[in-house]
């Protein structure tokens, strides 16, 4: 198998994978049964793998620092986010699913999803597009500069949740 098609497979894997846990969060989105979180941490994690394929392939190849900071820079950001979103969802597992918690987490759950799903959208596009040489692939500034726009707005929507459901507790 040339090294090419490895990484279509590769990237065609890791894809579906993201594409799996993002349609397994809009599945379990609204519901708070532990069936429901438990299904929304398992999105999580299969977005977290699908965006680790690409992120090792790409650290691979890069050669400098400032091509870390456009390439990888931006996987590191969204992993980071999506990893203290399962910490979250984790610890507060027993609140979540007992109905404990603010009508604020709903809310900013859901935008933090949203975001998530412009910044896997915009970086899908910056993958999949003409200019991403396969040889050296670099996203270019621009992808790099929104989705680290967005997820700066994410990490702070994520803050604001584990504050939410740190010091928002409510009776059901």
């Amino acid at each position: 198998m040339s090294s090419s098609s490895m990484v279509n497979l590769t990237n065609n894997v890791a894809y579906s994978l993201i594409a799996v846990g993002v349609i397994i969060i809009l599945c379990t989105l609204g519901t708070s049964s532990p069936g429901g979180v438990t299904g929304t941490m398992i999105g999580y994690c299969f977005i977290i793998i699908g965006l680790s394929l690409i992120s090792s392939y790409l650290i691979n190849s890069i050669s400098n620092l400032s091509q870390f900071f456009y390439t990888a820079g931006p996987f590191v950001m969204i992993i980071s986010t999506i990893l203290y979103l399962v910490y979250l969802l984790g610890k507060y597992f027993n609140r979540i699913t007992s109905g404990n918690v603010s009508t604020g987490y709903y809310t900013f759950s859901n935008i933090s999803l949203a975001l998530i799903i412009i910044q896997l959208v915009v970086f899908y596009n910056a993958t999949t597009a003409k200019s991403f040489n396969t040889e050296s692939p670099t996203l270019s500034k621009l992808n790099s500069m929104i989705i680290y726009l967005i997820g700066t707005i994410n990490v702070i929507s994520v803050i604001t949740l584990g504050t939410i459901l740190t010091y928002y507790i409510t009776d059901g």
